[in-house]
């Protein structure tokens, strides 16, 4: 984990440090707990700890087979039952002592949705960020729900309120199929 946020930086991105009944992401919190870790006692430990970056090796059978690297911006790919890849783009890197003692890692995310149309110059497909507020989906997932690079890129869709940056009301993306490896 590199580069931890001080209080400034959490609360400029609308988090909180404390995991109490207050914090609005406590519910998924406790969710990400409870279903990926069977953890479902009350959390004692109530620090958080924000950072901009981390990095880890999925293993197999105790032999490296993937190095994963994750910013705070980066898109990820996430495999759901229903619906096949899903994406999301990540948010904040929190780390927490559970009861047990033991440091883990979560992502905070917001979900990118496919709202259906495509680019007509690009031909790639139209998607809807989640806002913040939107509580259809989760935001909190374990690190360990990553388990590759994802190869996947959005573009923000810009429109004429994007004048010198773009428009934060404007969560329409573009997903970008064009990703090409150097050779």
């Amino acid at each position: 984990m590199h580069k931890k946020w001080n209080t400034s930086q959490i609360d400029a991105a609308g988090f909180s440090k404390r995991f109490d009944i207050n914090n609005p992401l406590y519910r998924d919190f406790s969710a990400a707990y409870s279903d990926y870790m069977e953890m479902t006692a009350a959390v004692i430990n109530q620090g958080l700890e924000f950072y901009n970056y981390v990095s880890y090796d999925v293993l197999d059978n105790e032999e490296v087979e993937a190095n994963v690297h994750l910013r705070v911006g980066d898109v990820i790919d996430i495999k759901e039952e229903e619906e096949g890849n899903s994406f999301a783009i990540i948010r904040a890197i929190v780390r927490h002592k559970a009861n047990n003692a033991n440091m883990y890692i979560f992502l905070v995310i917001d979900w990118f949705q496919a709202i259906g149309g495509e680019d007509e110059l690009l031909n790639c497909s139209y998607y809807m960020l989640q806002r913040p507020e939107e509580t259809r989906w989760r935001r909190v997932y374990p690190v360990t729900l990553v388990d590759h690079a994802s190869n996947t890129h959005f573009v923000h869709c810009c429109t004429t309120s994007c004048t010198n940056k773009h428009d934060e009301n404007n969560r329409r993306y573009i997903r970008n199929d064009f990703f090409y490896k150097t050779v």
